[in-house]
C-alpha cells in the first residue's frame, strides 16, 4: 500500500484546517529531516519508497540551509516519478506537467478543503487525482473551461462561420493535449474525444461556431 505524504511544518495550521487527519489511513503527516551526513537521494529512497504523492508547504523548513523545495521536488520526481504538490496561502491554483508527471501549486485553504475527497478517492481507486485535489468535485468543469479559454483565444481573429483550416485545427488539438496531459482522469478524456474527432481531418467543414457550441454543450453537463 502506498501513501499520500503531507509535509506541513506548522502543526497548529494543520490541526486547525484538518483536525480529523487521523481518520484518513492513507494520509501521513511526515517530517522531512535529512541528516547532514546523508545524501538527499538516499534519504528519500529509504524513507518514502511507499509514497504515492507528496504534498509540501512552500515555506517548509528542512533544517538544512542547502535544501530548497525545488531541490527536494526534483529529487523526488527523478527518484519515484510521483506527483509533487506545493501549497501555500499565497499561491494561485495551477496544474502543470513536468517530465510526464502531473504537478500542481495550490492555495492552502483549497488543499485542506479538498484533501478528504482526494484521500477517499485514492483509497477507493488507488489512483492519484491531482485535478480533484486542486479543484475539488468540480475539477472536470475547471479543466473544460480552461480548454474553452484556449480555443477562444486561438479563434479570436476567426469569422465564427468560416471553415477552419488544417493548421489551426492542429494547433488547437496540440493545445488541448498539453492541458489534459497524459495522466488525467478517463472521464475528461472521454468528454474531449468528440472534440478530437471534430478536429480530425475527416471533419472537413468544421467552423469555429460549431466547435465552440459543441464544447459549451459538454461544459453544460457539469
Amino acid at each position: 500500500m502506498k501513501y499520500i505524504y503531507l509535509f506541513e511544518d506548522r502543526q497548529s495550521r494543520m490541526n486547525q484546517l484538518l483536525p480529523e487527519i487521523d481518520n484518513y489511513p492513507l494520509l501521513r503527516h511526515s517530517i522531512f529531516q535529512c541528516p547532514a551526513n546523508k545524501k538527499l537521494s538516499d534519504y528519500i529512497k529509504e524513507n518514502y519508497s511507499d509514497a504515492a504523492a507528496f504534498l509540501m508547504h512552500k515555506s517548509y523548513q528542512f533544517g538544512n540551509d542547502s535544501f530548497t523545495i525545488d531541490l527536494v521536488k526534483n529529487e523526488v520526481v527523478s527518484t519515484f516519478n510521483n506527483p509533487f504538490v506545493i501549497f501555500s496561502g499565497g499561491l494561485n491554483n495551477n496544474i502543470y506537467e513536468e517530465k510526464g508527471i502531473i504537478m500542481a501549486d495550490i492555495n492552502s485553504g483549497e488543499l485542506y478543503k479538498n484533501l478528504p475527497l482526494f484521500h477517499d478517492t485514492y483509497y477507493q481507486s488507488q489512483k492519484i487525482n491531482i485535478p480533484l485535489l486542486v479543484y475539488g468535485k468540480n475539477y472536470l468543469k475547471h479543466i473544460l473551461l480552461g480548454i474553452q479559454y484556449t480555443i477562444n483565444t486561438k479563434l479570436i481573429s476567426y469569422d465564427k462561420k468560416a471553415i477552419l483550416d488544417y493548421d489551426i485545427k492542429d494547433e488547437i488539438h496540440d493545445e488541448i493535449r498539453e492541458i489534459i496531459g497524459t495522466d488525467f482522469d478517463s472521464e475528461i478524456k472521454e468528454n474531449i474525444r468528440t472534440i478530437d474527432e471534430m478536429l480530425g481531418n475527416s471533419y472537413n467543414n468544421l467552423t469555429a461556431e460549431t466547435l465552440l457550441h459543441k464544447l459549451q454543450s459538454i461544459i453544460n453537463r457539469y
